[in-house]
Parts: structure tokens; C-alpha cells; sequence
């Protein structure tokens, strides 16, 4: 698993910024007491075309020695304007906002623990071919901004004969 992160120091914060495709992201304040997530966002297939069910697993893990409070978790789908993919199931508790964005909010996850979201998705039969890429973010009390990361899913359209390329 690749692993990219954009970093920036401001007057005693540190924020992570971004995470590679199929990578892991984390943030907090620079203080012995702040809180610290880390975000991991997967797709299995990898690669799917029209009318194929696709899994993308949200973890999202508190690293740290204290419980995280007052959590924010969501998943954003793909191109919320000609969406490539359809929701078929969420998580229990999670509810669709604007934009293909689905949230849950939750009082807290232990110190050193880990929760996993799973979130089942159809290629439209009328997506384009090329690469759809998800986002799940999540963020705590005393964060000072989300912590996110992506998983990007190749979308194949068959030709004619039936296979992804021409024939």
C-alpha cells in the first residue's frame, strides 16, 4: 500500500493534509492531550464495470492513550453530479447528506481501538470508463480539521464482444 501525505506546520498545529490513493491519513494538535485519528479507505474489487457490486471499507482508528470524543465519520462517493456509482447499503447509522456524502456522528472510540464501516456500491450501467475515486474522512473533538483518505476504483465498459478493450 502507497502511502502520501502533504504536511503542514502552523503555530504549534500539525495537519495532515491529504493521504495517497488507497492510503492512511492522520492528524491532531501538537499537545500532549489532543486527539489522534488515523483513516484508512479500501475497495475490493479494485477494478469493476457496469452493473458489478463493488465493497469500499472505511477503518478509522484511535491511535492515541485517551478515548476520541464527539466523532464525525463519512464516506463521500464519486462525482456527486453523474454519479458512476449507486449506494446499495450503508452502515447502521450513517445518514446521506448533500453531494453523496454519507455521515455518522458517534460520543467516542477508545484509546488504541478501531472501527470499520463497510459500504456496498453498484457501478451504474451508465458510468464512463476511467477511475472513480472515493473519499472517507472522519474528525474529533479538538481536531482542527478532518483527517481523510482516498480509494480509487477503476471502472471498465466493455466493448462490443464483451471485453473491457476493443475488439
Amino acid at each position: 500500500m502507497r502511502t502520501i501525505a502533504v504536511v503542514t506546520a502552523l503555530f504549534g498545529t500539525l495537519l495532515v493534509v491529504a493521504a495517497g490513493l488507497g492510503g492512511t491519513a492522520s492528524g491532531a494538535q501538537l499537545s500532549p492531550t489532543a486527539t489522534t485519528l488515523k483513516v484508512g479507505l479500501a475497495v475490493t474489487p479494485r477494478t469493476a464495470t457496469r452493473g458489478k457490486t463493488v465493497t469500499f471499507v472505511l477503518r478509522v482508528t484511535n491511535p492515541g492513550a485517551a478515548p476520541a470524543r464527539l466523532l464525525r465519520v463519512c464516506y463521500q462517493m464519486p462525482n456527486p453530479v453523474t454519479p458512476p456509482l449507486v449506494m446499495l447499503s450503508a452502515p447502521a447509522g450513517f445518514v446521506r447528506g448533500h453531494s453523496g456524502t454519507w455521515c455518522r456522528r458517534f460520543a467516542s472510540l477508545p484509546a488504541h481501538g478501531t472501527v470499520l464501516f463497510t459500504f456496498r456500491l453498484r457501478v451504474s450501467t451508465t458510468a464512463r470508463g476511467g477511475v472513480a475515486t472515493s473519499t472517507g474522512y472522519a474528525r474529533a473533538s479538538g481536531m482542527e480539521s478532518f483527517v481523510f483518505a482516498q480509494a480509487p476504483l477503476t471502472i471498465g465498459v466493455l466493448g462490443p464482444c464483451g471485453r473491457p478493450s476493443a475488439c
